[in-house]
């Protein structure tokens, strides 16, 4: 009986959808886009098989126990948004990829900074 109520437990804790939550708040400083003194905060949301940012929702093109890899493919423009998160060194950087990046001789800096796991 003991071992049932175990095992029972585990699954119910396990199957817990605050253990699979996971949130982390990146921030990086702007100065490289220009704008010194000022940090920018992103917010990713584990919402399931995606993640929840403001204001779109990333697909995970991989996960492992080191990294996640998000991408948001917006096909009006068309661009994707790529972000990487090292979840041992709690960094992450993000970049958006079109045909107009591609055309610019100027190559726009990469977001690059910190992240805490906030959940």
């Amino acid at each position: 009986m003991k071992k049932l109520f175990l095992l029972l437990f585990s699954i119910f804790f396990l199957s817990s959808p605050s253990v699979f939550a996971e949130t982390f708040a990146c921030s990086q400083e702007l100065e490289k886009f220009y704008r010194k003194g000022e940090v920018e905060t992103l917010i990713f949301k584990r919402d399931g098989k995606s993640f929840k940012g403001e204001p779109f929702t990333y697909q995970i093109s991989h996960e492992s126990k080191s990294n996640l890899i998000l991408t948001n493919i917006n096909e009006r423009v068309p661009n994707m948004l790529i972000v990487f998160i090292n979840k041992d060194t709690k960094e992450f950087g993000q970049t958006i990829l079109s045909m107009e990046e591609y055309r610019n001789d100027k190559q726009r800096p990469f977001s690059y900074g910190k992240c805490i796991v906030v959940q």
